[in-house]
């Protein structure tokens, strides 16, 4: 039934997550949520979702802090390294600190690529807000659909961020 009236709604603020066991996640980390719903480091493992970057570090079954942006990653080596070419494309997980242009065995996304600079490239990544489903492909190859691109920018003086937008509507991953 619809409401008559102003309701509480509760809210729960979406950066606390419970990590999965066997291993460490060091504060800076890419961070996967795997099919349990739990934190894990990322990699290139079957059936995770990338949810951002670990802000503390946390050992078996503590709680991460996870939090989504544009962060810095090192760049995967020769064939797999991202370039500047692919501004507004999506990466992928190599591994909890580097992407790469190509996808593994599984294609895990780590998010956007927002730049590629000497050091790294820069990627936006996490949700929520930024991945909104699981099912959108382009071209045949697994890729997030992107909406919160508002909250990414959209200004005229900004004109690398209107070519990302712009690239990723015209590959149909955000709406226009």
């Amino acid at each position: 039934m619809a409401l008559s009236k102003n309701r509480k709604t509760n809210e729960r603020e979406a950066v606390h997550r419970q990590f999965e066991a066997a291993a460490t996640i060091y504060a800076g980390a890419l961070v996967a949520i795997n099919s349990d719903g739990k934190a894990v480091p990322a990699s290139d493992a079957s059936g995770l979702t990338v949810a951002g970057v670990a802000c503390n570090q946390v050992a078996s079954g503590g709680m991460v802090t996870v939090k989504s942006g544009c962060f810095h990653f090192k760049n995967s080596a020769s064939a797999a390294a991202v370039t500047a070419a692919k501004a507004g494309d999506v990466c992928y997980v190599a591994d909890d600190e580097k992407v790469s242009a190509t996808g593994g065995t599984n294609s895990v996304v780590a998010g956007v690529v927002y730049d590629v600079d000497s050091n790294g490239v820069w990627v936006i990544t996490g949700f929520p807000g930024n991945y909104a489903a699981k099912t959108h492909t382009h071209d045949g190859v697994y890729q997030p659909k992107i909406t919160a691109a508002s909250a990414i920018a959209d200004t005229e003086s900004d004109t690398t961020v209107n070519a990302i937008l712009a690239a990723l509507r015209a590959a149909g991953i955000i709406a226009g």
